[in-house]
């Protein structure tokens, strides 16, 4: 390497060979360690890498893993859910019929009720007959009912309540319909 390959290089000047200067002694460089005019040696005396040695494993308790800390989380969680939905079930005490009304009108009776979201039976009485008319029920709390079909007159009652009153009688006595979850309209008011 000549001295103008240097400068270019961004070593600075150079002095050539066989002048008696020696590289980085010059006033204002600084000083490499070790005495005037020797230069270190380029060999490594130490190895570039410790040398690795296998860690021992031990393994683990199945109570400090993380999925055993999510695991008993979630079955805690699942447990109270579970005693949350029983308790709300117990007391809500079944399906219930509240309300109900008839609207005679252009010879049909629109039976109309409000529940909750249970199925639910149709009956009309007339006197000591009972009638089932629970295929009528239309969109879960209304039923049309034609008077040509004569299934009520003007003294005719209807019963509304949910379906699984079944193997109970139907009543027009204000107790067994609140036993029932039931309701009723009668057409004469």
């Amino acid at each position: 390497m000549t001295s103008t390959d240097a400068e270019i290089r961004g070593f600075g000047p150079v002095a050539p060979a066989g002048d008696g200067q020696l590289l980085g002694w010059a006033p204002g460089n600084a000083a490499i360690d070790g005495a005037a005019g020797q230069k270190r040696a380029v060999t490594v005396t130490t190895s570039v890498l410790p040398e690795l040695t296998e860690a021992e494993t031990k393994p683990r308790p199945l109570w400090r893993h993380p999925a055993f800390y999510l695991s008993v989380g979630l079955a805690f969680v699942a447990v109270i859910v579970g005693i949350v939905m029983i308790v709300v079930s117990v007391n809500s005490g079944g399906p219930k019929v509240t309300t109900a009304a008839v609207d005679e009108s252009a010879g049909n009776a629109h039976v109309t009720w409000s529940a909750s979201d249970a199925a639910v039976d149709l009956y009309v009485v007339t006197g000591e007959e009972v009638l089932d008319l629970s295929q009528l029920v239309r969109a879960g709390e209304q039923a049309w009912v034609p008077a040509a079909s004569g299934y009520y007159d003007e003294t005719s009652c209807f019963v509304v309540r949910p379906s699984d009153a079944d193997d109970q009688p139907v009543s027009l006595d204000s107790a067994d319909l609140e036993a029932q979850g039931a309701a009723r309209a009668c057409v004469g008011g």
